[in-house]
């Protein structure tokens, strides 16, 4: 039963309104401001109904809105309900504007009384509700998330804490999977701008005709098949963060527009001459040699100064052995946790294989390995066998003055060298195996995105995906 402290200086008053509230809520009653704030550090409130009027006798509601300003000292998410009298209906709504949760006028209809209550508890319970799941959130993308042992996490993390107090723009760098979005998770949520948005455009799964009106949206009729104007991910991101994931698949024409943004912080929606202030912290990141692309006239220059403002690389997995068995442990505990399967360990055998394998796919493609033995498992620890690894790259033999042997990897093309000999059932599976690989790679793991690179649907994909089993 939820507890109601009713504070005003009539009895009359007081007796009433308890009356009103008795059957549904336990009443708490006070008679002044200094028995209401002892009532609150002494006992259970959920809720204050507080005359604006104390004392009475000096005509002027300023003790009501003193003791109001202690109460949100005492609990700064107390709700509480002003009771004043029609003369005050102006000061009243002010006070709601400064967060009351509402006011009722004097006298106070029993039947209002109880709906005003009811529904100030029940918007107080949800406030309370997101505001344990944002730290629940927080805490499981904080920096102190970020797991790593070896010298270059310990030399990454105290750059990311500096980075934390400033709003300047970041750049990570970094192949596939290797934890970019989790880092700019972490930036956002330890952030002053965690109570915001955190917006995210993959520009590895927008198509290059619809990045701009994603980015920065459209009016009405801007182009054909828009029916109705849409608000763009930078606008969403207000008051938050905008993370743009792989920036180099950007188009020329996007990347001027984004230019724009960094210099004056404000969109033009496309088919639109009217700019929108946006105040968004932004978070790039890419797999890509930027330089490189600038050089080849793939990427602006002055956007790649503009974005270079702090970088943070981040090595792959397979430079940092040392993050593998803590990583692997922080993974089965998360895994376990969200699919409601019980916590399990790696016998030192599975460690060394996981400690042994490169890792192409990085840190994403670990936890996929153990998302898939975990959700399999028989037994109370996973051992070497019952992770799932796929094949290493096969070497080819160099020429033969050189005698050099060559890693033959997925983005060389399939050739003989690549494929085992024998029946040619067995070689179009593992040619079939390894071009789906290589889609999953280059996406990401977005199954639908690699559907699209081979010409199949989402549902194709899945399906070679559990006839293989690729996680």
């Amino acid at each position: 039963m939820n507890t109601i402290l009713v504070v005003d200086d009539q009895a009359t008053a007081r007796r009433l309104l308890a009356h009103a509230l008795k059957p549904d809520y336990r009443v708490l009653e006070a008679a002044d401001g200094a028995t209401a704030l002892e009532r609150l550090r002494d006992d259970r409130v959920d809720l204050v109904l507080l005359d604006l009027h104390l004392p009475p006798d000096t005509g002027i509601p300023d003790e009501g809105i003193r003791v109001h300003r202690a109460i949100t000292g005492v609990d700064p998410h107390m709700p509480v309900v002003i009771t004043t009298g029609d003369q005050d209906r102006s000061l009243a709504l002010e006070l709601v504007r400064r967060g009351v949760a509402d006011f009722l006028l004097k006298p106070v209809d029993p039947d209002v009384l109880r709906i005003v209550v009811a529904r100030a508890l029940e918007r107080a319970g949800l406030e309370r509700e997101l505001r344990g799941l944002r730290e629940q959130v927080g805490d499981r993308f904080s920096l102190g998330s970020l797991v790593g042992e070896s010298a270059a996490m310990r030399e990454i993390l105290p750059k990311l804490e500096r980075l934390v107090r400033t709003p300047t723009t970041v750049l990570l760098l970094g192949e596939s999977g290797t934890g970019k979005s989790a880092i700019a998770r972490a930036l956002h949520w330890a952030s002053p701008r965690s109570g915001g948005p955190f917006v995210v455009v993959d520009g590895a799964t927008i198509p290059e005709t619809l990045m701009e009106s994603e980015m920065f949206g459209h009016v009405r009729g801007a182009f054909t098949g828009a029916d109705s104007a849409k608000q763009g991910r930078i606008a969403m991101a207000h008051g938050g963060t905008l993370f743009l994931d792989e920036i180099g698949n950007l188009s020329l024409s996007a990347q001027a527009k984004l230019l724009l943004f960094l210099d004056d912080r404000a969109i033009t929606p496309v088919g639109s001459n009217r700019k929108i202030d946006v105040d968004v912290r932004l978070i790039v990141a890419t797999n890509r040699d930027l330089p490189r692309m600038v050089a080849e006239g793939g990427f602006r220059e002055d956007l790649l100064f503009r974005i270079q403002v702090a970088t943070v690389e981040i090595p792959p997995l397979r430079e940092r052995a040392q993050d593998i068995a803590p990583l692997a442990g922080h993974f089965l505990a998360s895994l376990a946790r969200d699919l409601g399967c019980a916590r399990l360990g790696l016998t030192p055998a599975a460690l060394d294989r996981l400690a042994s394998f490169p890792w192409p796919g990085n840190v994403r493609q670990l936890r996929h390995v153990l998302e898939s033995a975990l959700v399999m498992a028989r037994g109370d620890v996973l051992d070497a066998e019952d992770l799932i690894l796929p094949d290493l790259p096969v070497e080819r033999e160099g020429t033969a003055e050189t005698g050099d042997r060559t890693a033959v990897h997925p983005d060389d093309g399939p050739d003989s060298a690549s494929l085992p000999l024998g029946p040619l059932k067995e070689s179009v599976a593992a040619l079939e195996r390894m071009l789906l690989q290589r889609a999953l790679e280059k996406t990401r793991g977005n199954k639908a995105a690699a559907g699209r690179l081979l010409g199949l649907d989402e549902n194709q994909v899945r399906y070679l995906c559990r006839k293989y089993r690729i996680p």
